[in-house]
Parts: structure tokens; C-alpha cells; sequence
């Protein structure tokens, strides 16, 4: 399913954003990375959270998008298991930005 997938997102350090953001002709006004912790109630709201935002889904069949996902929530249990009280928990990096035209 996966052949010849080009990723559409773009991944930029702190130092690359400031970088792009100039020759934009913006000034930055605050530039930082965070990382935020989400918490799910449980796999399925994890897993519809995923299907949310993962562009690389539209390239599995819809027959088998569902058990696709579904194999992630199991595979992503698999490496970072539920808390005692059952949520499922992500943490990710992103960059936040803020900038204005001079």
C-alpha cells in the first residue's frame, strides 16, 4: 500500500524554522519547542485520535483502514503500555511560533 508514499509533513528544528521564517520576511516573536503529553481514555479514543491525523491512511483500502489502525493502537500498547487507570498516553514534540510582518 505504501509504494512510492512521499510524506506530506515537514519536520524543521528551531534553528530551520528561523531560518525559513526570514526569508519569509518575518520576524519571530517567540520560538519555542514543547512537549506535550495527551491523554485517552482508553485504545479506541487513542486510536481515533490517530486516524485524525495520519495522512499516510488514505493510501490503505477503506476495507482494511479500521483493522490498520487498530494494529497501530495494539503495536503502540505493545511499546508504551496504559496507565493503572487505563489511559493511553502520547507524547510528542512541536514547535510553537509566533512571528509578524515588519
Amino acid at each position: 500500500f505504501f509504494i512510492k508514499l512521499t510524506n506530506p509533513r515537514s519536520f524543521y528544528t528551531l534553528e530551520s524554522y528561523s531560518t525559513l521564517l526570514k526569508k519569509a520576511g518575518l520576524k519571530k516573536t517567540l520560538i519555542q519547542s514543547k512537549e506535550p503529553i495527551c491523554f485517552f481514555s482508553n485504545q479506541q479514543e487513542f486510536e481515533d485520535f490517530v486516524l485524525s491525523w495520519l495522512p499516510q491512511i488514505k493510501q490503505i483500502p477503506d476495507d482494511y483502514r479500521k483493522e490498520f489502525i487498530h494494529d497501530i493502537g495494539n503495536e503502540y500498547i505493545q511499546l508504551c503500555p496504559t496507565r493503572k487507570d487505563g489511559k493511553v498516553e502520547i507524547k510528542f514534540k512541536n514547535l510553537e511560533v509566533e512571528a509578524v510582518h515588519p
